[in-house]
């Protein structure tokens, strides 16, 4: 598909997906592995797009352990450091949604995430410090990630 419609079809991913029987939808009609693939987009709009359809998705437990099982987590964390502040506000959005599942913490800390999210508490931006300072309470629950956050 052209990149505009892809980016097109992810907004319409973020909107209908803060229903969960939609979230549900998109895991079982096979959207997920497409949204993954987007975020290594050279297009910022469709990586925004896609992390924010992620973002949206992982606001539901099942959603979040999906993503999680899809490999979502390896994708989006270089997204943190992104320049363009529509890719950072959601792809830290989607972090902070999916770091609320134990496991995601593990692999997040393992993937080296912490110390792009204690970065990110510095940014310019209220919503990316609000989900980044989200993100780190939820690690926090985690003994070892703790103790990365300095």
């Amino acid at each position: 598909p052209s990149v505009q419609v892809a980016s097109e079809a992810c907004n319409v991913v973020l909107n209908i997906c803060y229903e969960k029987e939609n979230v549900d939808r998109i895991m079982g009609c096979g959207g997920v592995p497409p949204l993954i693939s987007f975020l290594s987009s050279k297009s910022e709009d469709l990586q925004a797009n896609a992390a924010g359809a992620i973002q949206s998705i992982c606001f539901q437990k099942e959603g979040r352990q999906f993503m999680r099982e899809q490999g979502v987590i390896p994708a989006i964390l270089p997204l943190l450091s992104s320049k363009n502040i529509k890719v950072q506000t959601r792809s830290v959005g989607a972090v902070h949604n999916i770091s609320s599942e134990a496991e995601a913490i593990r692999i997040i800390r393992r993937l080296h995430g912490v110390a792009p999210l204690v970065g990110l508490l510095k940014a310019p931006s209220a919503p990316v410090c609000g989900s980044a300072a989200g993100a780190l309470q939820n690690l926090s629950r985690e003994i070892n990630a703790r103790d990365e956050i300095h």
